[in-house]
């Protein structure tokens, strides 16, 4: 590993977020990356016991527990994949950078979004009463 996966996390992080500004992303998109992994480092601090973590931590288990601990919170599952988004995009960059020999996201999904619910057909008892209101209207 090299010296820049012993540099805490967060130092990488306002980096990645300084590039992503001057790629032009949107603001709101810089700032919700920022909120995301901001959770991320508060998750990764709580394993470490309240220890700054650094670039090494972000292993395959650690994000596959950060994934877990967002479901079992009960974020929304769209919610959890824009969360696990943004710890992807880190994981890129980090290895751009050298700060990690890996990628810690290869093979970790959120969960899959829930299916709208199919439009329901109007009740059976609701059809028959229109049907009867039609003929009735009906000069026959």
């Amino acid at each position: 590993m090299t010296t820049s996966s012993r540099r805490p996390l967060r130092g990488h992080i306002d980096a990645f977020l300084d590039e992503l500004r001057t790629r032009g992303l949107s603001p709101h998109t810089v700032e919700a990356y920022a909120r995301d992994l901001a959770q991320l480092e508060a998750f990764l601090r709580d394993l470490k016991r309240d220890e700054a973590p650094l670039a090494r931590d972000l292993t395959p288990r650690a994000v596959r527990r950060f994934v877990s601990s967002l479901a079992a919170a009960r974020y929304a599952r769209r919610t959890v994949q824009r969360k696990l988004a943004a710890v992807k995009s880190l994981a890129r960059y980090l290895l751009s950078r050298k700060a990690l020999e890996r990628n810690p996201t290869t093979g970790v999904r959120a969960p899959r979004p829930e299916r709208p619910a199919l439009p329901r057909g109007r009740p059976r008892a609701a059809r028959r009463r229109s049907r009867r209101a039609r003929s009735a209207r009906t000069p026959r």
